[in-house]
């Protein structure tokens, strides 16, 4: 008796379309095997689920059984075959491929059949040759050769959902597990759903029925909605019915449509396909706030905004007439509102909304052009000074405002009437009329005031019993209506007539009068009054007959005089009423006005006189330059009058004196800045008004430092500037290069003395500065160690040679240390004779050396030296 056992294999993998592939079945430890009892079995590698129903069919324990001369275990449990007949049906979830199959314990006529609900089977990878094809390669027959077990893989073209295992044995029976290798069919089977469009429409949009298509076509669909707030149902069979589309929100709602259809026949169900519809609300314009203006004003720009933002908007405007164009795009433009007629013109303005597609209900507003209202009128008004006015306004109505200027100004007062303060000049009001908040032109409104009449009887005076004089002043009345005026003078006695503005008035006695005028212009205004004293006394003859006056030398020099010159023998002499006396000569006066005085007993004249004085020395002149480097010298040169002597002060108060003379030649001190110079022009004790010279003085000032300043070559140099009042900067490194860096560095290759040189200027003033910088050379030695001094010319002399040392000392030893030569300085040189002067033989010398370099090194060095002659 032999067995049977058949395993299902599948490898695990996360997603279904990660397609499993065909068992390995040489790897057959590797691959799991479904046990009878796990059914129904779902597989990880695949996604797919298999059903088993194996009717009448009884498990049985594992055992071992051997396929190609190895020995595996089966499933614990495996089915158990062991009737002449008995079928297993396998129904998987979806169409697959391939499956493969495990079995053993064979009898010599047992056969296995196997079939599928779609397409023939065919089989492969039977792992022994124990079995041979029978049925038309669909099923396996035992062919009686040695072997106790197979395995085989049945595969379908296109895949099949179900699968059956028909076993035919003759006696006991045999185990059968499936393996967990099954290989799903490409695309879930034969059917196809094509791909669908998204769908974009707008809110109250007709979004017609679907079409869905399948490849190959015939198939039978179903459909789910995710968001029925589209409207849309949640779900439905066949093509989706035409709906209309909603979006009551504000944001666009997007709904997933799945589109599936059943596994039918030999294929499984093929894979959804979702769309989407996406519905765009239909935006809303936010409010939007009627606008009244007047003719004239400015109205600015729209700024239209909409539930959801960023629509775009399209407007029309019923009548162009307010200044607002007939239509367009966007907001409207800002326009100066016109309105030329006597009434409100109104105009609607309609406003539609674009966003995503979908257009808005339009929004309507009205703007209203209010007219300008007719100006009003007023009457001038004259008034005496110092009283009010009653301005009243006439035509066209509407709300009157009074105002103190043209434009602007103060709102005074309201209404038909203004009463105006006390007014003592004329003055001009404005009034304008506003209606519906627009204003009319204004309308000026003058109160002319009347001028106050002003009387004028002259000034108190005296008048010798015996004269007459005229009363009055020149005019005696003015101001008022401008006349004709009349006049009234009171008293009347002694007058030629008092009614006349300038009456003739002769006194009959000594003593004082008070004269009154009245003067009248008939505009009924006050009328002006005046008053004058008029008193008539004993006149004496005159005291004075002369005065000789001296003029001051200048308005500065107080040396004026006056002289009086009487006429009898007056004794007491003043001037300004300050008594001078008994000297008739006034001294020591300044220019200007006096009155000098002089008494004959008690009798006294008067006299005015003005003291004149000679014009000052006019104020020189001065010719220079405007800014002067500070080591440079400041020449002035003054123009006067050329009569007079011309000073130089270093002070506003001329005390400070510098020089005299024409020309000045001045070392302003060295630092910079404005500095002024005063100049006057004298003449005898005259000097003229000070006059001044600004110059502005530049200081530049050349500071220069190095570190290092001396060295090794190549000696890199850094150069410090510290100059002051300089803005452009030139080096001159002494070697042939130049910089104009404010402070650089430099590198001297070559040893040398080298003066650097800075010179700085601001573009007018200069100065320059100097550094000395020393490169020296590594110092170094050569000592020759052979030297022929046989007098043909050629190595005669044994010569050390260096380069930068700054001292050397040596010494020329026999072998038995006799001093041979010695030297101290770079220029010496041993010939081969001894210190005596005679020949020294050839042979071995020694030397000892002692040096030091200008770079500080230290040589010390001792060594033969052969002489050959």
């Amino acid at each position: 008796m032999k067995y049977l056992n058949l395993l299902i294999l599948l490898a695990v993998f996360p997603l279904i379309t990660k397609a499993q592939t065909p068992c390995n079945l040489s790897n057959y430890g590797s691959i799991p095997k479904i046990s009878a009892t796990s059914y129904p079995y779902f597989s990880a590698g695949s996604g797919v689920t298999v059903n088993a129903n194996a009717p009448g069919v009884s498990t049985l324990s594992d055992i071992s059984y051997s396929c190609n001369g190895q020995s595996y275990p089966t499933s614990n449990p495996a089915w158990w075959l062991n009737s002449a007949t008995q079928t297993i049906t396998l129904s998987f979830s979806t169409a697959v491929s391939s499956i493969s199959v495990i079995f053993n314990g064979v009898n010599s006529c047992e056969e296995f059949y196997f079939g599928s609900n779609c397409g023939t089977v065919s089989l492969s990878n039977f792992c022994t040759s124990g079995y041979s094809l029978i049925n038309g390669g669909t099923g396996l027959a035992y062919n009686g050769a040695s072997t106790s077990g197979s395995m085989v893989t049945i595969s379908v073209s296109g895949g099949a959902t179900v699968f059956t295992l028909t076993h035919n044995g003759c006696g006991s029976g045999s185990r059968i597990a499936l393996m967990d290798c099954i290989v799903p069919a490409t695309g879930g089977g034969s059917t196809v759903i094509d791909s669908i469009a998204d769908i974009t429409v707008c809110n109250g949009d007709i979004v017609p029925a679907s079409n869905y298509t399948s490849t190959p076509t015939g198939a039978t669909f179903t459909w789910s909605n995710s968001n029925i707030a589209i409207g849309l149902a949640a779900s439905g069979t066949g093509n989706t019915p035409a709906f209309t589309a909603t979006n009551t929100t504000t944001a666009p709602i997007i709904s997933t449509i799945t589109v599936s259809s059943p596994s039918s026949g030999c294929s499984g169900a093929p894979t959804p396909v979702t769309y989407t519809i996406t519905v765009n609300p239909s935006p809303i314009i936010n409010p939007i706030t009627n606008i009244t203006v007047c003719n004239g004003a400015n109205v600015p720009a729209s700024a239209f905004t909409s539930t959801p933002a960023g629509a775009s908007f399209a407007w029309t405007n019923s009548n162009a007439t307010i200044g607002l164009a007939a239509s367009g795009t966007g907001n409207t433009p800002a326009f100066t509102a016109s309105n030329s007629t006597g009434s409100a013109v109104t105009s609607t303005v309609s406003v539609t909304p674009t966003l995503n597609g979908c257009v808005g209900t339009p929004v309507t507003y009205t703007i209203t052009v209010n007219p300008t209202p007719p100006t009003p009128t007023a009457a001038d008004v004259t008034i005496c000074p110092n009283n009010t006015a009653t301005l009243t306004a006439t035509a066209p109505g509407g709300n009157y405002e009074w105002y103190n200027a043209a434009n602007g100004g103060t709102l005074l007062g309201t209404g038909t009437n203004l009463t105006t303060p006390i007014l003592t000049t004329t003055t001009t009001y404005y009034i304008q009329t506003t209606i519906n908040g627009c204003n009319s032109s204004r309308d000026s409104v003058t109160v002319f005031v009347l001028q106050s009449l002003i009387a004028n009887a002259g000034i108190d005076t005296t008048v010798c019993i015996g004269d007459s004089l005229v009363l009055g002043g020149n005019p005696t009345g003015f101001g008022g209506n401008g006349g004709p005026y009349t006049y009234t003078w009171t008293p009347t006695t002694g007058l030629s007539n008092p009614t006349d503005p300038n009456p003739i008035y002769t006194p009959s006695g000594l003593g004082t009068v008070s004269f009154t005028i009245q003067v009248d212009d008939g505009s009924g205004c006050p009328t002006g009054f005046a008053a004058i004293n008029i008193t008539t006394v004993s006149c004496c003859p005159a005291v004075i007959a002369s005065t000789s006056i001296g003029v001051a030398s200048c308005s500065s020099v107080c040396d004026g005089s006056v002289t009086i010159n009487v006429v009898d023998s007056a004794t007491l002499y003043s001037i300004d009423g300050v008594n001078w006396t008994p000297n008739n000569t006034f001294n020591n006066l300044c220019a200007g006005n006096y009155t000098v005085y002089s008494t004959d007993g008690n009798c006294s004249d008067s006299v005015n006189i003005t003291i004149s004085a000679n014009p000052l020395p006019p104020t020189p002149t001065v010719v220079g330059p405007d800014t002067i480097c500070s080591n440079d010298v400041l020449t002035l040169t003054a123009n006067g009058s050329g009569n007079g002597l011309i000073s130089w002060y270093a002070d506003a108060n001329g005390t400070i004196l510098i020089d005299t003379g024409n020309v000045l030649n001045y070392s302003p001190s060295n630092s910079s800045g404005y500095i002024t110079i005063y100049v006057s022009e004298s003449s005898g004790n005259c000097e003229s008004i000070l006059g001044s010279f600004t110059v502005f003085v530049y200081r530049i000032n050349a500071v220069i430092n190095a570190t290092p300043t001396s060295g090794i070559h190549p000696l890199e140099v850094t150069f410090g500037n510290n100059s002051v009042g300089a803005n452009y900067y030139f080096w001159s490194f002494g070697d042939g290069d130049t910089s104009i860096a404010f402070s650089p560095t430099h590198i001297y290759y070559n040893e040398g003395s080298y003066q650097a040189i800075l010179v700085t200027t601001n573009g007018l003033c200069f100065d320059t500065t100097y550094i000395t910088i020393k490169v020296s050379s590594v110092s170094s030695i050569f000592i020759p160690n052979v030297f022929t001094p046989n007098g043909d010319g050629n190595n005669d002399f044994f010569v050390v040679k260096s380069i930068n040392l700054k001292s050397i000392k040596g010494q020329i030893l026999n072998r038995w240390g006799q001093t041979m030569f010695e030297w101290d300085d770079f220029n010496s040189q041993w010939n081969g004779k001894s210190s005596s002067g005679s020949l020294a033989p050839d042979g071995t010398y020694f030397y000892i050396i002692n040096a030091e370099g200008n770079d500080g090194e230290i040589y010390n060095k001792k060594g033969s030296l052969s002489l050959i002659r």
